[in-house]
């Protein structure tokens, strides 16, 4: 009784094509530059010693296919804290893509597929406060960059440039 129960749904499983291509199917894992400490380092260095309102940094996301097929209708929204900028997007490998800005928003759509256990990487020649990246499936991964208050909360800025003057100070009175 259990082998007539349970046969039409091992049959099933094992012999739809549907159901194995959706279990090989590209899966995309997605990493950034704010997995790295030195890039931390490098946005205080640039508050800290740029005397621009906004610093201008580079961020990177890497995009890998972790699955045995390749993953198509790959998607990227890109969104800032304050107006998405025209022209800022490299990939490498040089790949086709089309981006449409938005107010705050970036949207990126990749012209042809990434295959099997291949990379891109992404770099945003200004600095995002969150990445969502979604393939044709709808599956989604989301990078908040920590970066929002970077571009629109003046105090902290300031308040890291005046504990730097006082380092800087203190380290040359005591020479």
């Amino acid at each position: 009784m259990l082998l007539s129960v349970c046969s039409p749904i091992l049959m099933y499983s094992w012999l739809d094509p549907t159901l194995k291509a959706f279990g090989l199917r590209g899966r995309l894992q997605v990493s950034s530059s704010k997995d790295r400490r030195e890039f931390h380092n490098e946005v205080i260095r640039a508050i800290i010693m740029d005397d621009l309102e906004v610093p201008n940094i580079k961020f990177d996301v890497e995009i890998q296919n972790v699955g045995e097929l390749p993953a198509s209708g790959i998607q990227i929204v890109v969104q800032y804290a304050d107006q998405a900028k025209d022209g800022g997007v490299t990939f490498e490998p040089p790949v086709q893509f089309e981006a449409t800005y938005r107010g705050t928003q970036t949207f990126i759509s990749l012209r042809r597929a990434l295959a099997p256990r291949d990379k891109l990487r992404m770099t945003l020649a200004d600095n995002p406060s969150k990445i969502l990246v979604s393939n044709e499936f709808g599956e989604t991964s989301i990078v908040d960059t920590d970066l929002g208050w970077f571009r629109t909360e003046n105090t902290i800025r300031d308040m890291l440039k005046d504990k730097a003057e006082k380092e800087r100070r203190r380290v040359s009175t005591t020479k």
